[in-house]
């Protein structure tokens, strides 16, 4: 059975008729312009949205250029589960000595972590990953060649055994090295007291 010509315009046409329909709703203006880096890229019927400077994630007006906080956690077995490493967005773990590995972790600086650690020692190849971020710098102490690399790269330097350790407290529970521990709220204290804090 032969199917009418206009049988065949019509499925066509309806064919035709969705695919445009899905188009215009796929082509409808943003509710919110996406910013990148503090330029709106297109107009907004409502409040804008940005792109964070860690991840990307879009987050809402104010929150984008949070300096990424990085801080080096210890990773030996007796230690574990360190506190607020779950929270963090990015995560580097490679060898720190002795066939143990050390994690750097990565906020955003809108977390809410009452502690966070047990913050330990620098590492030259660490620091080459938070110049990547821009990221502030939370450790303590660390190899000559890791404080000498991050003098050099100008990162802001939280060294917990050091000029900053008012940002840090020692666990009187817990065996030393492993009882440094800083907080969202100190690591947020110490950037807004520096120079970072004047600039996007």
């Amino acid at each position: 059975m032969n199917t009418p010509w206009w049988a065949a315009a019509a499925v066509v046409v309806v064919g035709s008729s969705l695919t445009w329909v899905l188009m215009v709703d796929a082509m409808e203006p943003l509710t919110s312009a996406v910013v990148v880096g503090g330029n709106a890229t297109q107009e907004s019927k409502a409040a804008a949205i940005t792109a964070r400077r860690l991840d990307g994630v879009v987050v809402a007006p104010g929150q984008e250029n949070k300096w990424p906080i990085g801080v080096m956690i210890e990773n030996l077995a007796v230690v574990r589960p360190q506190a607020g490493l779950g929270s963090a967005k990015v995560v580097f773990e490679t060898l720190a000595e002795g066939g143990a590995t050390r994690f750097f972790a990565l906020f955003d600086g809108t977390e809410n972590l009452a502690k966070l650690g047990p913050v330990r020692s620098a590492r030259k190849y660490y620091v080459n990953w938070a110049t990547e971020y821009s990221a502030v710098y939370a450790h303590a102490g660390g190899a000559p060649d890791a404080l000498i690399e991050l003098a050099a790269r100008k990162l802001l330097d939280l060294n917990g055994i050091g000029g900053a350790a008012k940002y840090f407290w020692r666990d009187t529970t817990l065996a030393a090295p492993h009882n440094l521990f800083t907080s969202s709220e100190k690591l947020n204290t110490a950037v807004a007291a520096s120079a970072l804090a004047t600039q996007v």
